[in-house]
């Protein structure tokens, strides 16, 4: 069956959005009434897709196609979800892969799929239009993050280490590309084509996707202030931490930390 990533796709009309929670044990769906992309806030779930296993993660987005017959395993409670059903012009004629996205670059997604849900409570024409312009904005990203340009393995070496080293430092203030590319042994240049070809964006972009990520995940499960997620987290401060978070979500960090809590 081809993939969805394959060639451009067109979306005739947007069913439905919800949010949902799936209970611990196994749900068999014997075949679906549309496609829909399923964008995973907290917990995880396997899916089965025939012979193929992949596991569901918070960021992650699956693509469900209509038709499509599939198992779910959810191990724990709080398994959370934004579902969008949607029809694509042409799986009328035809069924795709169902598949999970995984790519850092789709956790900006995570906004797009609140303001779909918002738009769709509210439920005018003007809104129900803007929705199908959000969909191909979540197609887009799906389809970006699966681009990928040829490098050779020692360029992905540089690269892998790079992501290992910011995931290791993101909480230090003064860590910035500079310092980065000299412990690589690189210039701050090359190190920026090198992230453009693989991640599709900068170093200091992804330094700052990785620190947003932390900052959601302790907004989610934790109590602490905005002030003391902010220095965890890396931020210079508290007023910079909400000017940088709104930018990346559409959200001040309360303001997450209220809509985040009605999905839980």
């Amino acid at each position: 069956m081809p993939d969805i990533c394959e060639g451009q796709l067109y979306i005739s009309e947007v069913l439905s959005v919800y949010k949902g929670t799936s209970s611990k044990g196994h749900t068999h769906i014997q075949s679906r009434h549309s496609d829909s992309f399923v964008f995973v806030l907290t917990g995880e779930a396997t899916y089965f897709f025939g012979n193929r296993k992949m596991k569901a993660e918070p960021g992650n987005i699956l693509f469900l196609a209509g038709g499509s017959m599939y198992d779910i395993d959810v191990p724990c409670e709080n398994f959370t979800h934004i579902h969008v059903n949607f029809n694509f012009r042409e799986s009328e004629a035809r069924t795709f892969d169902c598949n999970i996205f995984k790519s850092e670059t789709l956790a900006s997604a995570e906004s797009d799929f609140i303001n779909l849900y918002k738009k769709w409570q509210i439920g005018s024409i003007a809104d129900k239009v803007g929705s199908v312009a959000l969909v191909y904005g979540i197609y887009y990203k799906i389809i970006a993050s699966e681009s990928y340009s040829y490098i050779d393995s020692s360029q992905k070496n540089y690269i892998n280490n790079a992501v290992e080293i910011i995931h290791r430092s993101f909480g230090n203030p003064e860590f910035d590309v500079e310092g980065l590319a000299d412990c690589l042994g690189l210039s701050s240049v090359h190190l920026r084509r090198l992230f453009k070809k693989t991640h599709n964006t900068s170093p200091i972009k992804y330094l700052t996707s990785v620190r947003v990520e932390k900052a959601k995940e302790l907004l989610r499960y934790s109590e602490r202030s905005v002030n003391e997620i902010s220095e965890i987290c890396g931020f210079a401060s508290g007023y910079y931490f909400s000017r940088v978070f709104k930018a990346e979500t559409g959200f001040t960090p309360t303001q997450y930390r209220s809509i985040i809590g009605d999905y839980m």
